[in-house]
């Protein structure tokens, strides 16, 4: 038998927002209230670069693929012994390098830091399409067992485009983002539906990128 879990608890350690994908230009030429009032208002200028920020991190928490150059940590929640058969995926795409992975052994004493496992117990796959990176033990390693703590077993890893370099981005996801920040604008001015003008183009591009992380046991 053959358990994948997820990697789950995934905390922001750094993200780089100082270049953006998108402009406030791009964003003003999908919303309703600049087509169809005055495209050379400034006056919401501030707020459409925040509501970029925020389109962006919600594409991230959606669908996994993370665009802006950032580090996080992600950790199994709870997990006792790690069996050779054993399979952990990560939940976020477009991984750049992953770190070394730390633990804390069964025989912890609650007060030293986590260990380093050495790199010739364990590997990580290459992520392929919407298929995230998992960790495996190598073959020849039984199994490992794990102080029982919470988020015990952990690793940092660099993910988005690097320096926020978007030259290879997809056009369709800046489109998806500029799309959904227009709908965020042209609600706030109150001329928006219910779920946007944009909401179902939108999702079809989310959905074409999100990660793939059922539980699986085989």
């Amino acid at each position: 038998m053959v358990k994948m879990i997820n990697f789950l608890n995934v905390k922001a350690l750094t993200q780089d927002t100082s270049i953006l994908p998108i402009t406030v230009a791009d964003v003003k030429a999908y919303s309703k209230f600049f087509i169809e009032g005055d495209p050379t208002d400034t006056s919401k200028d501030v707020f459409i670069e925040k509501m970029i920020i925020q389109a962006i991190r919600n594409w991230e928490e959606e669908t996994g693929f993370l665009i802006l150059d950032q580090t996080f940590k992600t950790s199994l929640y709870n997990q006792r012994t790690l069996y050779y058969n054993f399979k952990a995926r990560l939940t976020r795409l477009n991984i750049r390098s992953i770190g070394d992975v730390l633990y804390h052994p069964d025989d912890w004493n609650n007060t030293d830091a986590k260990l380093t496992l050495s790199t010739d117990k364990y590997y990580f796959t290459e992520e392929r399409d919407t298929d995230p990176a998992f960790f495996q033990l190598k073959e020849g390693v039984c199994y490992i067992e794990l102080y029982p703590v919470y988020n015990n077993l952990e690793v940092t890893v660099t993910a988005g485009y690097e320096a926020n370099d978007f030259t290879n981005l997809p056009s369709d996801i800046k489109d998806a983002i500029a799309m959904m920040t227009s709908d965020i604008v042209d609600a706030d001015a109150g001329i928006c539906g219910c779920e946007g003008f944009y909401s179902q183009e939108a999702s079809r591009v989310y959905g074409k990128y999100t990660a793939y992380t059922p539980i699986l046991t085989l």
